[in-house]
């Protein structure tokens, strides 16, 4: 999801590996295997829209950047499975590197945490939405998902 609103997979990787990892080691996850993951999941911010690689791309190649969209979703759609599968993999063939059991939450937690990302959710779905349906170009789809994301975020400030 930090992906496809950053658009950076730099910015992915750092953000989310640095807030991820210390949680990682402290729930006993192998740290080679945790680092592995949080990296290669990063570099999907250059497939999955809206990227700001493939925005730069159709920009100097004078390409459709909703096409470019489009052509990087399916793609990074197959990595993400693909990365799911081999975690899942090694972890039932390494299950001494994993830890015993993580925290239980309930159901009403899950649902919650869940329903904190509709707001991230409706704002890529709006800026990707807007493109495809031709109701504005990129740079104006972007302009009114960065107003999304300050209104969005403006209560919370306060």
């Amino acid at each position: 999801m930090f992906a496809a609103v950053s658009g950076s997979s730099a910015a992915t990787a750092a953000t989310i590996g640095r807030m991820t990892l210390p949680e990682l080691k402290k729930q006993g996850y192998n740290d080679r295997m945790s680092i592995a993951t949080l990296a290669g999941s990063g570099t999907l911010g250059l497939l999955i829209p809206p990227s700001i690689i493939l925005i730069v791309y159709g920009v100097a190649a004078e390409v459709s950047i909703g096409r470019l969209f489009i052509a990087g979703a399916i793609p990074g759609l197959m990595l993400v499975m693909l990365f799911m599968g081999y975690t899942m993999l090694w972890s039932v063939m390494n299950r001494g590197d994993m830890p015993e059991q993580g925290p239980e939450y309930s159901w009403s937690e899950k649902l919650r945490a869940l329903l904190r990302l509709i707001p991230v959710g409706m704002l890529v779905l709006f800026v990707l939405g807007s493109i495809y349906g031709g109701l504005t170009t990129p740079t104006e789809a972007a302009a009114f998902g960065v107003l999304g994301a300050l209104f969005w975020r403006w209560p919370v400030a306060l």
